[in-house]
């Protein structure tokens, strides 16, 4: 047994559809992709990414900023064998590869622009 992701995403968003609906304001922190999407589709919602410099949190909210997953850079700099570091890059697949590489490439233009 256990929670399915993707149902888990399924109930987050209709949950936060019916806050929303009833007048809440509501503040989520989440690494599911998709509850960061809705603020592309639904003009209800915004994203906001924890600021982090050289790989550590500077505990700075930044509006807009989707923000990339630092687990695999947080598991280096607690000195996680290098293998197994290597073998979860391996793990991931090839669209969560491409979409931490974007983000990466979008939040360094947007520190160039500010």
């Amino acid at each position: 047994g256990g929670t399915d992701p993707a149902q888990g995403v399924a109930i987050a968003r209709a949950l936060l559809e019916a806050l929303l609906d009833a007048g809440a304001r509501v503040a989520v922190t989440t690494h599911f992709l998709e509850l960061k999407q809705l603020a592309a589709s639904d003009d209800r919602f915004a994203v906001a990414g924890m600021q982090f410099v050289d790989g550590r949190p500077t505990y700075k909210m930044v509006p807009g900023a989707v923000g990339e997953s630092f687990a695999l850079a947080v598991a280096e700099r607690l000195q996680l064998p290098p293998k197994v570091i290597a073998r979860a890059n391996e793990l991931l697949d090839s669209e969560t590869r491409q979409v931490g590489d974007l983000i990466k490439e979008l939040e360094g233009q947007r520190a160039e622009v500010e």
